[in-house]
């Protein structure tokens, strides 16, 4: 950089020199004559370097008034030399780079230093950022003040961009290498020596960078079997990497651990070395060692469950069935296995249903989106032996064998006839639920947990003016405006979630069990100012889980108001009574005083 400094000072002086040269002879008319050619020449000398294609160069008055610029630095701004005469150095500067700059130009005005170099940014005409090298000097007159400042402006976006892009993949690989939870070590391809290890490495051995750094892992005895080691290497000088290589290693303590390694050849200074990383499959060569084992397990557990377990193959023929078809269906397994998955072994609907999904699956598991699961679950109507059906709950999944192709498919299937009749009892109690809801004389709607009107009936219509239609389905507390002009928490809301704040808000509030029972005022309803009383209560299934909330409103304005007059004419008659001059007082049949005045 600082040689580059150097050169671009060199091509500020020779610019000013020869552009000095250009105004001496420009303004010696007695020598106009001689100095003709030479006036050529150095306007030649002067256009060769100012016309350089690398470098935009820009000449500005000590007052940053505008002399001259070139082609380069218009392509450079992406400005015409027009637009650019027109603006200030300043305009064209990011901001963050603004006070730099100046700082540096103003020491050269105040002959502090002559010439200054610095990275900076510009912005361009379209907006872009563009980085530049920027090197700036000036001309002084005889009587030591500035004549005039030459910059030149190299673009080096690609080369700050390349330098950017660098860091981050730096960044980044120190990031993967200490953060990785897998082993990762850096050793010399020479002699084998490890020079550096991550945490990973630390976890997984149980050696540390004070155990290791400097020594190979021969001598540490890592390697648990020596003929991986010569496999890798193998790899490593036959295609330069190794992918997923399945190795055994010894930890500090002696025990035996399977890894997966891959490694690459790196370059480090010249020198070549072997970047390693290895994750730990210990646990999961234990795991497969015991499926293996238990293979047999889970075919007794498979002969011995409840549900029907069984394969088809793709021709949909049965390639094994679990002996609990026997009470879901009344065949026999062998008489099953016999038998193809066909129109007649389900019924009709079912049988369609079950050819849509498997045609659907099928289609899914031949395209490119494998990741996404062909697994399905499914309500089919199966015929057993004796002509009548069973409802049962059937989970189909695609089986492929080691190469990914579809080679069968597996299905589970449970009874679920009594389930299906319960359901159906229960849409016909939720039914029977909401006309009762519906006709009921009081205004009543109904919320699940989120706060969503799931029922709105006729009489709660005629007190707020709104259909069910405008409020089914809507949450976010939409059925209090009608009765408070805003969206707030109502009575409804408080027998779901408690809040003792807001139940201040009720003339009376009281609770019993699950039943909540409020009044209040509702100045959003028809006629203005209206007391209402409600009752609320949460709405539980049958595993006593609350899944809804439930109010009943009634509209007692009258009654309210006759409650207020008989406070207030027994708050009148006891004034009286109690201010009254003469004696007054009442007393039982055998004469006994129970009340009397002041007066008396």
């Amino acid at each position: 950089m600082k040689d580059q400094s150097k050169t671009k000072q060199a091509l500020i002086q020779e610019l000013a020199s020869s552009r000095q040269r250009i105004k001496e002879l420009e303004q010696s008319e007695s020598e106009w004559k001689e100095g003709k050619e030479g006036l050529k020449k150095s306007k030649a000398r002067f256009s060769s370097y100012f016309d350089l294609p690398l470098h935009g160069i820009a000449i500005t008055s000590p007052e940053k008034e505008w002399i001259e610029v070139n082609d380069r630095i218009c392509s450079i701004m992406g400005y015409s030399r027009d637009e650019i005469v027109r603006m200030t150095w300043s305009e064209m500067t990011h901001p963050d780079d603004l006070a730099a700059d100046l700082e540096q130009f103003n020491r050269v005005l105040s002959g502090q230093i002559e010439h200054y170099n610095m990275d900076k940014r510009f912005i361009r005409k379209d907006g872009k950022i563009v980085w530049t090298n920027l090197s700036v000097g000036c001309v002084r007159k005889s009587d030591g003040s500035v004549d005039y400042i030459i910059a030149l402006v190299e673009d080096i976006t690609s080369g700050k961009l390349a330098e950017e892009a660098l860091t981050k993949s730096e960044e980044k690989f120190r990031k993967v290498f200490y953060t990785s939870p897998d082993s990762v070590n850096i050793t010399r391809l020479e002699d084998g020596m490890i020079i550096s290890i991550n945490p990973g490495f630390t976890r997984i051995t149980g050696y540390t960078e004070a155990d290791i750094i400097g020594k190979t892992a021969i001598e540490d005895n890592i390697w648990d079997n020596i003929e991986d080691r010569q496999r890798l290497l193998a790899g490593l000088k036959k295609d330069g990497e190794v992918a997923n290589l399945e190795v055994t290693f010894r930890t500090k303590g002696g025990d035996s651990r399977y890894g997966l390694m891959s490694a690459s050849i790196i370059d480090l200074d010249g020198v070549p070395h072997i970047l390693s990383i290895t994750r730990d499959i210990t646990a999961r060569k234990q795991a497969e060692e015991a499926l293996r084992e238990s293979e047999n397990k889970y075919r007794l557990l498979a002969d011995n469950v409840d549900d029907v377990i069984y394969v088809l193959d793709m021709n949909l023929n049965y390639t094994y069935v679990s002996p609990s078809v026997k009470i879901l269906r009344g065949y026999e397994p062998e008489e099953v296995l016999k038998q193809q998955l066909s129109i007649g072994t389900l019924t009709p609907s079912s049988w369609d249903l079950a050819m849509r999904t498997l045609s659907e699956v099928m289609e899914l598991a031949k395209s490119e989106h494998r990741d996404i699961s062909t697994s399905r679950m499914l309500q089919l109507e199966a015929m057993r032996k004796d002509g009548t059906t069973v409802w049962t709950e059937a989970k189909l999944s695609l089986i492929r064998d080691k190469n990914q192709r579809l080679v069968g498919i597996l299905g589970v299937s449970r009874d679920i006839t009594e389930r299906k009749r319960a359901e159906e009892t229960l849409r016909s109690s939720e039914q029977r639920l909401s006309w009762i809801i519906e006709f009921l004389p009081d205004a009543t709607l109904v919320i699940d947990k989120e706060g969503k009107v799931i029922a709105w009936n006729r009489a709660i219509e005629v007190m707020t003016g709104v259909k069910a239609e405008d409020v089914l389905g809507k949450g976010n507390y939409e059925y209090a405006l009608p009765f408070y002009g805003e969206r707030r928490p109502i009575l409804i809301d408080l027998a779901l979630h408690p809040q003792p704040e807001r139940e201040k808000s009720y003339t009376h509030i009281r609770k019993i069990g699950d039943i909540l029972f409020g009044e209040a005022y509702s100045p959003g309803l028809i006629g203005g100012k209206t007391h209402v009383s409600s009752t609320a209560s949460v709405l539980r299934n049958a595993k006593g889980e609350i899944i809804a909330a439930i109010e009943c409103i009634r509209d007692n304005t009258e009654q309210r108001q006759a409650q207020e007059d008989l406070h207030q004419a027994v708050e009148r008659y006891r004034s009286i009574f109690e201010n009254a001059q003469e004696g007054i007082f009442r007393s039982t049949p055998d004469g006994k005083v129970i009340m009397a005045n002041q007066a008396m």
